[in-house]
């Protein structure tokens, strides 16, 4: 593999991942409940937030339209974002 770019996102490491292909966004969940989005066009970090401040991440998700994405914690907490706040 051929590595084109890296970024440094998340203290403890990631614990999930999805791509957002129509948006060419690259969204990253962290151990510490922390949230990474990557424009993968510019190869630059977007935007970095805490999302759950108590627990870790566990899974991530975009819905097929790519209009939003939710987050779901080891405490059960589910969090869902506009993804036209991010990219636009």
């Amino acid at each position: 593999m051929r590595v084109v770019a890296a970024f440094t996102c998340h203290d403890q490491g990631a614990s999930s991942l999805v791509f957002a292909p129509q948006h060419q966004l690259l969204i990253s969940a962290g151990k510490k409940g922390d949230v990474c989005i990557v424009d993968v066009r510019q190869q630059q970090i977007r935007q970095r937030f805490v999302a759950h401040e108590s627990s870790p991440i566990k899974c991530l998700a975009i819905d097929p339209a790519e209009e939003f994405f939710a987050t779901g914690s080891a405490d059960g907490d589910i969090k869902v974002g506009k993804m036209a706040y991010y990219y636009f």
